[in-house]
């Protein structure tokens, strides 16, 4: 059941957006698991990485947390997250050699937060039970949510399938990271192939990337392997 309090604080095509997606009712998770495998890149021209990826996505709170291994026997370890309004992106060797590590930023708080908003398609219960975010209504197949930390503010759109499931998000501004700094890019993503899955209809593929007004460039695709909801 949605509540009158929840109802209040959204508008109503909100509201009946989560309606169509969590079609278990009663479910009000604390948290999201998911597995993946896919490939990515860092950008137009580099070659592709196979990767397997764990990722947890918090659904009352701004938070996610996404580890993966790419590369040869796969000794390349990614992490990318969002936690107590900070963002963090590390690249090591066997888990131990770090490779990459950026500086703790706006830009990377705000990139960071940015993927949290546009992977609810993965988590309709943030929705409902996430009221840090704003919503606003464009269209009646087009959404805004929007979330604020600190000095940080980030706004994606989200535009529906012909079902009314989430079929594509759209950034129009993200820190892109370029030659030791950042640069602000559109930045997109297409969600697609839905299951009813434990009572939510949830997208198990997707992919991401750069866009500008012609193009987009793909640097993300991925499929989901495992997806959970838990209580904690």
């Amino acid at each position: 059941m949605i509540d009158r309090v929840t109802r209040d604080r959204m508008p109503d095509e909100v509201v009946d957006l989560a309606a169509r997606l969590i079609v278990a009712k009663e479910a009000r998770p604390d948290v999201v698991t998911l597995r993946q495998k896919g490939r990515m890149r860092q950008g137009y021209g580099s070659a592709w990485m196979p990767f397997t990826a764990h990722q947890t996505i918090l659904c009352a709170d701004t938070a996610f947390a996404w580890k993966a291994k790419m590369g040869p026997l796969g000794a390349v370890y990614v992490t990318d997250a969002y936690q107590g309004e900070t963002g963090e992106l590390s690249v090591k060797l066997f888990g131990l050699f770090t490779m990459v590590r950026p500086a703790v930023s706006e830009d990377l708080n705000r990139g960071e937060l940015l993927r949290y908003l546009a992977e609810i398609a993965w988590a309709p219960h943030i929705i409902l039970q996430n009221d840090r975010l704003s919503w606003k209504v464009i269209a009646h197949n087009h959404f805004e949510v929007s979330a604020s930390a600190g000095d940080v503010q980030a706004k994606i759109e989200l535009f529906l399938n012909a079902e009314g499931q989430v079929g594509s998000v759209l950034a129009q501004s993200r820190p892109r990271a370029w030659k030791g700094s950042y640069v602000d890019m559109m930045w997109r993503g297409e969600f697609s192939d839905y299951h009813l899955h434990d009572g939510i209809w949830t997208p198990f593929s997707g992919r991401v990337g750069w866009h500008d007004d012609r193009t987009t460039e793909w640097c993300w695709e991925g499929e989901i392997t495992e997806w959970a909801a838990h209580s904690v």
